[in-house]
């Protein structure tokens, strides 16, 4: 199939199965689609004791739409990690901003501030990608193996540890046992449950894909519903979604891009409409919006309304943090205010019990103002530029899917040293970077065909 071809901005062919007029366009059709659903289905009716006002600007409306159509129109294609995750950072951070911004009365700083934290990760696009050697490494089969002992220990000494009285399978009961839970085990497993969630099973589930062996793929969804019940996180229950869905739309995306592009405008209509559906329907008749709640408000707007707190509080209230308590400094730095950044958001907007974790713009905000945010935005950007050489080793559908959920920790719920260490950001990438690139290799559970 023949694509329609650009320059890119490192130089070689940034080929777009659309002009790049049509993605722009695309773009300004999605925003005013998410400011429908917060203006129009009673969003703000339900939701505006939780910083969601209904306070639309005319004037803002029409300036954001040309900010957004100019991002889109000079963004890269999805044809490597970097830039896909340059498309996720303007989807679900930069736009839902931008509604904020023009009907929801949040200030000109705080737009101004979310750009720069787009435009600072731009830089490594104009660097061409590192290549990685596809012979050297572990054989993929003897990788599954090492994750799946891992796996088998840390839920061993899960059961060992509290047996089975937090075991909870129940997604509305899960902060009734998610603190206990957490209290019944070493200080460590904070760390170990995260890399195991959202590194080491992600990517058991992407090499059973790629070598076809069905056993494995069922055994990481086990495990990832074994670790929600054991923990009550949310996010390894419904994580094979993600990952099969991401691995199954890059591989798409790599052979019939107008398909994916199909897909993806369909599936964004349907969820957005899904919302405004569930929101109208209990401002009305006085329901729980479930779907709409899960969905629109957690995955699209809460970021980017905690990103707008972030920036108030330290603009106003509190001292930078000065990268203070931070995993790079070591606790030399003293810390002025006295508590870390989610607990005295949480506790001057929420309540006190509250972690109000926020991606790196608002935590890049609160440890040095716009040049945290910079410096963030350029370490996103890098980590970013290394998964490009691993593709070019793995295939865009296996880095992509491994990658999904640490690129989308960094960029709207944690900060970037925390997901780089204790989210497996970087055991993701050290795994992917061992892991030879075959498609089949021996191992003790084969099928033969």
């Amino acid at each position: 199939m023949h694509l329609r071809t650009m320059r890119s901005p490192i130089g070689g062919s940034d080929p777009w199965p659309l002009p790049r007029i049509a993605v722009a366009t695309a773009y300004v059709a999605y925003a005013v689609l998410v400011a429908w659903v917060y203006m129009t289905s009673g969003f703000t009716d339900l939701w505006g004791y939780y910083y969601f006002s209904l306070e639309a600007t005319p004037m803002l409306m029409v300036f954001d739409a040309v900010a957004v159509a100019i991002l889109a129109f000079f963004s890269p294609s999805w044809a490597r990690p970097s830039a896909a995750m340059l498309h996720m950072t303007l989807a679900l951070i930069v736009v839902p901003s931008c509604v904020l911004h023009a009907c929801g009365g949040y200030s000109t700083w705080f737009i101004t501030v979310t750009f720069l934290g787009y435009a600072s990760i731009l830089p490594f696009q104009f660097i061409a990608s590192p290549r990685a050697s596809g012979s050297g490494g572990l054989h993929m089969g003897t990788v599954i193996l090492y994750l799946l002992v891992f796996c088998l220990l840390v839920f061993g000494y899960i059961f060992f540890t509290s047996g089975t009285k937090h075991f909870n399978m129940s997604i509305a009961d899960v902060y009734d046992h998610r603190r206990e839970a957490a209290e019944d085990l070493p200080g460590i497993f904070g760390y170990l449950t995260a890399m195991t969630g959202k590194s080491v099973i992600p990517i058991l589930l992407v090499f059973g894909l790629v070598q076809k062996r069905v056993v494995i793929v069922a055994v990481a969804i086990f495990c990832g519903a074994m670790l929600f019940a054991l923990t009550s996180h949310k996010g390894p229950l419904f994580m094979p979604i993600f990952v099969i869905s991401m691995y199954y739309m890059a591989d798409m995306y790599r052979h019939n891009s107008n398909q994916f592009i199909l897909l993806l405008a369909f599936a964004v209509c349907v969820f957005l409409g899904m919302s405004w559906w569930d929101f109208h329907q209990a401002s009305t008749e006085q329901g729980l919006p479930l779907f709409g709640n899960l969905t629109y408000r957690r995955i699209l707007l809460a970021p980017s309304m905690l990103n707008g707190l972030y920036i108030e509080a330290y603009s106003q209230n509190y001292f930078y943090q000065l990268f203070s308590h931070n995993s790079f400094t070591f606790g030399l730095i003293d810390n002025l205010n006295n508590g870390q950044p989610p607990t005295l958001i949480g506790a001057l907007y929420f309540h006190d019990d509250t972690n109000a974790n926020t991606g790196f713009i608002g935590s890049g905000y609160s440890q040095a103002g716009v040049a945290g945010i910079v410096i963030y935005g350029l370490a996103i950007g890098g980590y970013g530029y290394i998964a490009d050489g691993l593709a070019a080793k793995h295939g865009l559908p296996v880095v992509m899917a491994c990658l999904l959920m640490p690129m989308n920790t960094m960029t709207t719920t944690s900060d970037f040293p925390g997901t780089l260490l204790t989210h497996g950001a970087l055991l993701s990438m050290i795994i992917i970077f061992i892991s030879r690139a075959d498609r089949k290799t021996p191992f003790w559970i084969s099928v033969k065909k």
